[in-house]
């Protein structure tokens, strides 16, 4: 697999042999850019990694880095991976002019894979996204921002990359979409062997995507901690003294 490094330098793209490291891999060594104090980070493949902080602390930054939508300032960026970004502005993304089915169908569409297997794959990304299959033939601008939303993310789940890059994904969703998320998205990144970094506000999403947390402070700090079994009060715990600080 390609090595894609992306250093302050502006020396772009790169590749290079990474067969003796996991499958899809992210390393930030001293990275830096305007709103995102010095950061250094390893995932490794299949991890799910949650962002959490106060507003101002570079959370989307980082996603847009790992994204290729930005360059670092400073540091060395390394991404092992294809990384596939679902922004907070979802409905943007959306192409109006085609149905829901179609917009799903986007990234595949000069794939030329047999009829079976992209309806297998339409399956797999709606109920990841716990989207009704009743949606397909509706416009866009048709639906409500929470249906806009899960539309966003399973299109990104349509073509699995190796690194999915959720920024607030679970924002505009009801209680009832948010928990069949939660229950649905980790089991697909287990299966298809994602490495997923979400940006959330919402500790129960972090503790129900992710295993790890890195939490960002206003003036560089930067905490990391374990999630699953008691990683709820941990997080909480973390965030007010972070945020008090």
């Amino acid at each position: 697999m390609a090595v894609a490094a992306l250093t302050a330098s502006g020396a772009g793209l790169t590749a290079g042999a990474a067969s003796s490291l996991p499958a899809a891999v992210v390393t930030l060594d001293g990275v830096a850019a305007p709103g995102l104090a010095p950061l250094s980070l390893r995932l490794t493949g299949g991890e799910r990694v949650a962002i959490l902080g106060p507003n101002g602390t570079g959370k989307t930054t980082l996603l847009r880095l790992l994204a290729g939508l930005a360059r670092p300032s400073q540091g060395r960026l390394e991404v092992r991976a294809p990384p596939a970004l679902v922004p907070q502005a979802f409905a943007a993304s959306l192409l109006p002019w085609r149905s829901v089915r179609d917009n799903l169908l986007l990234p595949l569409q000069r794939a030329r894979l047999p009829a079976a297997e992209l309806e297998q794959r339409l399956g797999r990304a709606l109920d990841a996204a716990a989207l009704p299959s009743a949606l397909l033939s509706r416009w866009p601008q048709a639906l409500s921002g929470g249906e806009q939303q899960r539309v966003a993310l399973a299109r990104a789940l349509m073509q699995p990359p190796g690194l999915l890059l959720l920024d607030e994904p679970m924002s505009a969703l009801d209680i009832a979409a948010r928990l069949a998320v939660r229950r649905a998205l980790p089991a697909l990144a287990d299966q298809l062997g994602l490495t997923l970094v979400l940006v959330s506000h919402d500790v129960d999403d972090a503790c129900a995507l992710a295993s790890r947390a890195l939490l960002l402070g206003r003036v560089g700090q930067r905490l990391e901690l374990a999630l699953g079994d008691g990683g709820r009060p941990r997080l909480l715990r973390a965030l007010g003294e972070l945020c008090a600080g």
